[in-house]
């Protein structure tokens, strides 16, 4: 599968649905700040429970596949000079040049900010 110039394997891994596999190294920027997710890392998209699926989008959604794997690099690997915060406008960011609406971009970025901590922290203790 590729979009927006991402190229992953997908696959049923387990209860958590389809896992993504990039096939390729993706450099993404936000505020000046660069971050390169290895070719290898699996993510499992938009983490989006499936009942706000039609207030947000699924979790497979391709629009938001970029922003989606760079955040969840970023959460679990609190790369030097990223904070949460960051990494939360650089998700935003990335879903509306993708196109995804701002509506929806809003949303998924509202879910991430507010309740996204937890993920967050879990990311900081494994990268220690």
């Amino acid at each position: 599968m590729e979009h927006n110039g991402v190229k992953v394997m997908v696959h049923n891994e387990d209860k958590r649905g389809n896992v993504y596999t990039l096939c390729a190294q993706l450099v993404l920027w936000y505020a000046n700040k660069r971050i390169c997710v290895p070719r290898g890392f699996e993510s499992d998209g938009a983490s989006v429970p499936r009942f706000f699926w039609r207030y947000v989008f699924p979790s497979s959604d391709p629009a938001a596949l970029r922003a989606s794997i760079g955040h969840d690099y970023i959460y679990r690997t609190h790369p030097d000079g990223w904070k949460k915060s960051d990494a939360d406008k650089m998700f935003l960011g990335t879903m509306l040049v993708d196109g995804v609406s701002p509506k929806r971009a809003y949303r998924a970025y509202c879910g991430v900010k507010y309740f996204g901590w937890w993920s967050w922290w879990k990311g900081g203790r494994r990268s220690k």
